[in-house]
């Protein structure tokens, strides 16, 4: 639960970081990241485990898009913005979710040790 707060967070915050104007590597790292944790999180302790970072990592991504009291928000509405490459908000929210999803199917024996 703790590892996909952090990484929602985190890929929530850096995912319009742009460079040379047209790579998105913030949203690049943070997918990377996410598929990364999962990987981990399901060969360290199964389908559980991995379901408590899916959660969490959701759970922040969406609680993050809302606006904040001062009306700043960290996912931006494409049709409501005049920003370069405005849909990087909804890709990361689908992206990652679709990362988890794709987790959740990889057969179980791609998790099992060699020597049992």
């Amino acid at each position: 639960l703790a590892g996909g707060i952090l990484v929602g967070g985190l890929g929530t915050a850096i995912h319009r970081s742009i460079y040379f104007e047209v790579l998105p590597l913030g949203l690049i790292i943070g997918l990377l990241l996410t598929a990364a944790v999962a990987l981990l999180a399901r060969a360290a302790g199964g389908p559980v485990t991995l379901l408590a970072y899916a959660v969490g990592l959701v759970v922040t991504v969406q609680l993050l898009s809302l606006n904040a009291p001062g009306g700043s928000v960290l996912i931006l509405d494409p049709r409501e913005t005049s920003v370069r490459l405005p849909y990087l908000g909804f890709a990361w929210a689908i992206a990652s979710s679709l990362i988890l999803l794709l987790a959740f199917l990889l057969p179980p024996a791609w998790f099992q040790r060699s020597d049992q």
